[in-house]
């Protein structure tokens, strides 16, 4: 579960959240320590250094958890990607928007 959703428009420097909910689909517990990354893409965290974050909770089978990230459109018009990593490549949450 992605917020903003896919290519949503904003104006330039415009600050937002972004919220993704992550669900453990698996049989395992995932750890508290488990850590969710900046893989690539624009860097729209309003907080450019804040490229790694633990889940804080261990995230049983059927369990989710929410991220929650400030964030703020680059002064760049066009369509913007970034893509983040679960560790152990579980999954890749990202968002795409558009500025204008």
């Amino acid at each position: 579960n992605t917020k903003p959703r896919d290519l949503t428009v904003f104006k330039k420097n415009k600050e937002f959240e972004i919220v993704w909910t992550l669900f453990n689909t698996g049989t395992k517990t995932i750890p508290a320590k488990h850590d969710i990354k900046y893989l690539s893409g624009t860097i729209l965290m309003k907080d450019p250094t804040a490229t790694v974050r633990e889940f804080g909770v261990d995230l049983k089978p059927g369990d989710s958890v929410t991220i929650i990230m400030d964030a703020i459109a680059p002064d760049k018009k066009g369509k913007h990607v970034m893509t983040w990593v679960v560790e152990g490549n579980m999954c890749y949450p990202y968002i795409a928007i558009i500025v204008e």
